[in-house]
């Protein structure tokens, strides 16, 4: 995870289909949590989703790697339950086996699973994790074995519980922002401020297909203002001088500016 406190993941893949844009006027109310039921990451994921009718907001890979294939914002198909989907934040973990193993889980996969829970239930202000309260398996809303050592008195769910109220404790006993300044606003306040920029970063690196008609090109809003940018300075290179009134105003502009930079610099030299 690159940041829990703004639940920024490792890596950003998101499905094209198979999910609901929105909650349905919900509000997030609770964590679910699956096993892959196979040795997956976020891409391995998105492949199989793209021909079955599931999803989830995060998937973690054996080797603790946290994707993000829906946003937190929309709702996730994972729970073969309506309101349980509109509500829930849904995690899918890696096994490191198959079944003649009994699917196991790696341990960067339980630790980084339990700390996402932990970081999840305190950014939407959900309260320390407790099973059945906050957090649940996908079988409490399905019959489903998913869930599986990670379910209520199975192998993994004990151990799991107990690092996501630790990583909870040791969060919630940080402001949200370290800076002096920001520590001034309520968690309410940090948290709302957060929630605005993750969408605003989210809306500059989500890949978005280019507007000229039959072109296939897609890429990041940011990379689109990069390449505005280099193109503007290759036009401004090429029509340097030339006598397009455009390019006067330009010229006269940059010398202005030039004029400007130069008497700073002299200033400072005195």
């Amino acid at each position: 995870m690159k940041d829990w406190a703004t639940l920024e993941p490792d890596k950003i893949r998101l499905m094209n289909k198979h999910f609901t844009p929105g909650r349905g006027g919900r509000k997030i109310r609770h964590v679910t949590i699956h096993h892959m039921a196979g040795i997956g990451d976020t891409d391995q994921c998105w492949n199989w989703w793209q021909t079955r009718q599931a999803s989830a907001h995060y998937a973690i890979s054996r080797t603790g790697e946290i994707g993000q294939l829906v946003w937190d914002r929309d709702t996730a198909w994972g729970n073969a339950n309506l309101v349980a989907n509109q509500e829930s934040v849904i995690i899918e973990h890696s096994n490191s086996g198959g079944a003649n193993l009994d699917w196991p889980i790696a341990d960067p996969t339980l630790e980084e699973g339990a700390h996402l829970v932990a970081a999840i239930c305190l950014f939407y202000g959900l309260g320390r994790p407790q099973w059945g309260v906050n957090v649940f398996t996908h079988s409490d809303f399905y019959a489903t074995s998913c869930g599986y050592h990670l379910a209520k008195n199975r192998k993994y769910n004990a151990w799991y519980m107990g690092r996501a109220q630790w990583w909870y404790d040791q969060m919630s006993t940080q402001p949200i922002i370290g800076d002096e300044f920001m520590s001034a606003l309520s968690d309410d306040q940090q948290r709302e401020m957060y929630t605005s920029i993750k969408e605003l970063r989210n809306a500059f690196l989500t890949p978005v297909p280019s507007r000229v008609e039959g072109s296939s090109f897609e890429a990041p809003r940011v990379d689109f203002i990069d390449l505005i940018d280099r193109k503007v300075e290759e036009l401004h290179i090429e029509y340097s001088g030339k006598s397009t009134p455009a390019q006067l105003h330009m010229d006269a502009n940059v010398a202005i500016i030039e004029a400007h930079t130069d008497g700073e610099e002299d200033d400072h030299a005195v």
